[in-house]
């Protein structure tokens, strides 16, 4: 591949934005990456604080912001998560050892289900 080429491939990649839609390992990773991208700027402190704690339930000014940066980014996307969506997110999440995220997630996924049952029940 020449230099000219390759110049092309790597602004189509570079400009593109990710799909955010469907869960997957790699869109786990790329969430994640942005939440500790944008908690390093506002409390470059962090990773300290999280590795002085045994658990993640005992820093909740850690989770607050992970939350609230995870919020944003759904946002940025135009992502309102149905529950399957959630549930899915949930599990890669664990599976990169994000355990608050992946308890956000499963919470968030009984939420929009309970949202979601109530306005169909209050529409009959």
């Amino acid at each position: 591949m020449n230099i000219e080429k390759l110049k092309v491939a790597l602004e189509v990649n570079v400009n593109k934005k990710p799909d955010l839609s469907n869960p997957s390992e790699e869109i786990a990773e790329i969430i994640l990456d942005k939440i500790h991208l944008q908690m390093s700027k506002e409390l470059p402190g962090w990773q300290e604080i999280v590795l002085e704690n045994e658990t993640d339930t005992e820093l909740p000014e850690i989770n607050q912001l992970m939350r609230k940066h995870f919020e944003r980014i759904l946002k940025a996307n135009n992502i309102s998560g149905t529950p399957e969506w959630y549930r899915g997110m949930a599990k890669e999440f664990y599976s990169l050892n994000a355990e608050y995220l992946g308890r956000y997630c499963s919470s968030k996924a009984d939420y929009v289900f309970a949202k979601i049952k109530k306005a169909v029940k209050g529409s009959k």
